[in-house]
């Protein structure tokens, strides 16, 4: 259980830094290349969902650890961290392109150094999400692939945001990790106003219970208690959910009994693989799955 001390890094890792650089925007290089890249290392897993969404998995030849999804991408070379990638393994892997998010400058400028070019790409937003799949479809030359999957995905997300219109909106608070090993409520993170999790998750019909000005607030139980939440929607690692029962996870909660959200047991939980809240398609994945468990709490009582 020590394992579970920590917060859930591969997700909060992306819900965190890849919603804080809205005041570090800068132009992608230019996607007008006479020949497509054939050697690509990703250090995103947003942009590693986006390369297998169009088809383009073939081109991949290194990956980040935290490359989870889909499931194949881990049979990958994994090149280390996306904070600290193994530049040794880089130059064995000799890529031609570099996928990566436009946080890292100093990274970026060590791999112009050693003669990589590196695809900055943003991602902190739903827009991202799909002007990041048009961008990879034109450097790749398959934009007929991106213009599809880009058309199905903002389709899929207006009809469920139709759907959900009308329906009795609960306030939900999204628990993107905690301390799963302690039988109270320790290292609460919760999604706040960011551009990618609070809008997915008021198109699966919710109402973020979080007021405050902050992305990625840490919350006391105090603060929990004043925001009184009618749902907790809790992201679990599946190392978590393969050995932790529900039961065991819901004893943290129900040391806040005043809670609206425990009294009327409306603790619902999504796995990481069964839904991964990360700024690629899957996105849209989240969002039904969640509207789905919150279409089930419409019977609160006030």
């Amino acid at each position: 259980m020590k394992r579970f001390l920590l917060i859930s890094f591969s997700f909060f890792l992306w819900v965190f830094i890849g919603c804080t650089s809205e005041n570090a925007r800068q132009n992608v290089p230019s996607e007008q290349d006479a020949e497509p890249p054939q050697r690509v290392v990703s250090l995103s897993p947003a942009m590693t969902e986006i390369m297998y969404a169009l088809g383009l998995e073939d081109r991949l030849v290194g990956v980040t650890i935290h490359c989870k999804y889909p499931p194949e991408a881990q049979q990958k070379t994994q090149v280390g961290t996306v904070f600290k990638p193994n530049l040794e393994l880089l130059a064995k892997l000799k890529p031609d392109r570099i996928l990566m998010n436009t946080h890292y400058a100093e990274l970026e400028a060590t791999f112009r150094r050693f003669g990589w070019t590196p695809e900055p790409i943003h991602d902190e937003r739903v827009e991202d999400v799909f002007a990041s799949i048009g961008h990879l479809g034109r450097l790749f030359q398959v934009e007929d692939r991106a213009e599809e999957l880009n058309a199905g995905l903002k389709q899929r997300l207006e009809k469920l945001r139709e759907k959900t219109k009308s329906a009795p909106k609960v306030r939900v608070l999204l628990v993107v990790s905690r301390n799963y090993a302690s039988p109270r409520l320790e290292d609460v993170y919760v999604t706040g106003h960011d551009g990618l999790c609070e809008p997915l998750l008021e198109a699966a019909g919710g109402v973020n219970a979080y007021t405050g000005k902050s992305l990625f607030p840490k919350v006391s139980p105090e603060g929990i208690l004043s925001m009184n939440p009618d749902v907790i929607l809790e992201i679990i690692p599946d190392s978590v959910r393969a050995e932790v029962s529900d039961e065991e996870l819901d004893r943290a909660w129900q040391t806040l009994p005043g809670l609206r959200a425990v009294q009327n047991r409306k603790i619902v939980r999504l796995t990481e693989s069964d839904a991964a809240l990360i700024p690629g398609p899957s996105m849209v994945d989240w969002a039904e799955k969640t509207a789905s468990l919150l279409s089930k709490c419409t019977d609160l009582k006030e």
